[in-house]
């Protein structure tokens, strides 16, 4: 995948099982992971998928797949309840 890729196009490329998918445009709030190795390349996240996190009570490590893109590796771990 080229750099700057979507995380949810990465995952579909891999077959990765551990991230639901709702909507795929970034509106509902499903698509939650934690970021492990590789978080700290990550832009913060924006007020609107902050306002999202914050609806659907996410852990605060917690961010939505469909909201990022990934230019370096990046370790992707399910989130910690549902």
């Amino acid at each position: 995948m080229p750099s700057g890729a979507r995380l949810p196009e990465i995952l579909g490329e891999i077959d990765y099982r551990g991230v639901l998918w709702g909507c795929c445009q970034g509106i509902c709030g499903t698509c939650r992971f934690e970021p492990g190795s590789g978080a700290e390349h990550l832009p913060p996240p924006t007020a609107f998928e902050r306002m999202l996190l914050a609806r659907v009570e996410a852990a605060p490590k917690e961010r939505l797949a469909c909201h990022v893109r990934v230019t370096r590796d990046l370790e992707v771990r399910p989130p910690r309840h549902r």
